[in-house]
């Protein structure tokens, strides 16, 4: 018996950034079939991957709610399971440093995307898009082909925009 890959979803994330695990968790809470499909093995980009301190306590910390604050607030609650005591407290905005070890943001992270039911699958780099007129139909990696009804760019650099063709400038706004 051979299992094979879900390769439809209402939505298709291309990249597991920040903002690409959070698009896919928000849309799945609403009730979207998603899957998130990473270029590389590694799921969450920077955040799960060693820069293990949020420079948000450059910015008013009291706008900053949100799966941004659940994820950060989940962090702590791990620590706290574990015995331990965190310098600082998510629930007060205040100029705190926030730093968690990267493994532990990789385990909320990956907790939050199977509780929401996002289909998460690695090894998925974009090769090209398939279009119908101006709009995408389907994704074509290294690793399969997926189709949906909405597409979301995830990735650092702009990847999934790039290959569909959208026009763009370089350089500040």
């Amino acid at each position: 018996l051979v299992c094979r890959a879900q390769t439809n979803a209402d939505v298709i994330v291309y990249g597991s950034t920040p903002g690409g695990y959070c698009a896919a968790i928000g849309a799945a809470r609403e009730g979207a079939s998603v899957i998130l499909l990473e270029p590389t093995t590694h799921v969450g980009g920077m955040n799960t991957g060693g820069l293990s301190f949020s420079d948000s306590d450059q910015m008013y910390r009291e706008q900053l709610m949100g799966l941004f604050h659940e994820w950060h607030l989940r962090i702590q609650q791990d620590y706290e399971k574990r015995g331990v005591t965190l310098p600082y407290d998510v629930n007060v905005k205040n100029q705190a440093t926030w730093s968690y070890e990267a493994l532990v943001a990789q385990r909320v992270t990956g907790a939050m995307l199977a509780e929401a039911g996002v289909k998460v699958l690695t090894e998925r780099y974009l090769k090209s898009v398939t279009k119908s007129g101006p709009r995408i139909t389907g994704i074509v990696t290294s690793n399969g082909t997926f189709t949906g009804r909405v597409f979301i760019d995830g990735s650092y650099e702009g990847d999934l925009m790039a290959a569909s063709g959208v026009s763009y400038h370089v350089g500040r706004e």
